[in-house]
């Protein structure tokens, strides 16, 4: 049970729904130390992106209006698969947060060229009324 006594199983399902364009998605591909492809996979990212039991989807290009306060913004590298995401902090987008290989979980930053060219997508989170609501 959470604190306002609901079930919180209710809030994990056993099973996610993933949107059908999931099995379209490009893959990572994974190469030998020849250049020779081993395989492609569905990463976390892609799973992310697509699971319509967690989230709305919204399109980077339509989401003038959109409040991305808490939102995760998803990347993906130029011609090929989804391999990023970040937290929006601000409703424009403008601040973010994310983690890296460099050293974990960075400061809040203003976001980039960079990450503006290659965000896809937010994915804002579906939650019951009353877990959006701040006190």
């Amino acid at each position: 049970m959470d604190y306002k006594g609901q079930d919180a199983n209710l809030y994990y399902p056993e099973s996610y729904n993933y949107d059908q364009e999931r099995e379209n998605a490009p893959k990572k591909q994974v190469y030998d130390s020849n250049g020779k492809l081993l395989y492609g996979y569905t990463n976390a990212v892609t799973n992310l992106r697509y699971d319509t039991s967690l989230f709305t989807v919204i399109e980077a290009s339509r989401a003038k209006n959109v409040d991305l306060t808490g939102a995760l913004g998803v990347m993906k590298k130029p011609d090929s698969y989804y391999d990023h995401v970040y937290v929006s902090m601000n409703k424009d987008g403008s601040r973010i947060v994310d983690s890296n290989s460099v050293g974990g979980i960075m400061v809040p930053w203003q976001i980039n060229k960079e990450y503006k060219k290659r965000t896809t997508d937010y994915l804002i989170l579906k939650l019951t009324e009353y877990r959006r609501k701040l006190k």
